[in-house]
This record gives C-alpha cells, structure tokens and sequence, in this order.
C-alpha cells in the first residue's frame, strides 16, 4: 500500500506539473488537503490500486495520442471511481 500511495502521488503530480497551471495545482492541493479528512487512501483496497494503475495507463494512453477529449473523460472515470470505492467505505464505517 505505501508504494502504491507514493506512486499515485508521483503519477499525479506529473499530470500537475505537465499542466503548467499554478491555478489548478492550487486547487488540486486544496482538495487533496481536504479530501485527508476523509481517511486513508482508498489505495488500501487491493482491488482499487490494480484498478487504479489500469486507469492511469488509460489516462496515459490518451495523452499520448494528443486525445485531450479521451484524456478528460478518462480521468473523471478514475476521479469517480475512487469516488464509489470511498463513499462504500464511509458507509461501511458509519453502518458499524
């Protein structure tokens, strides 16, 4: 799980830093520093970090192709999916 956490961040932070957006790095940082409240990555399911990796090489995919609409696209589907994997888990938490 450390490793997979240090390499979402590294992935991440490329896409950031490619960008060359101070506005939206500010942005993202601010989420990223919310989003802490939430609890652990949800990169400590094993299942979401495989999932995950596929998601980044499709992200990539796009970006190498010049596809900024595929690009997008494929990055909301990963921001979402990690979105359901976090929900079930704050639902599991408060069902306890």
């Amino acid at each position: 799980m450390p490793e997979a956490f240090t390499l979402n961040r590294q992935f991440h932070a490329a896409l950031l830093d490619a960008a060359k957006n101070r506005f939206l790095t500010r942005s993202i940082h601010t989420l990223q520093k919310t989003l802490m409240i939430l609890g652990p990555t949800t990169l400590t399911d094993p299942d979401r970090a495989e999932k995950a990796v596929e998601e980044h090489f499709g992200v990539l995919d796009a970006i190498k192709a010049r596809d900024a609409a595929r690009a997008e696209a494929a990055m909301r589907a990963h921001i979402e999916a990690a979105q359901r994997v976090r929900v079930r888990a704050l639902r599991a938490a408060l069902a306890r």
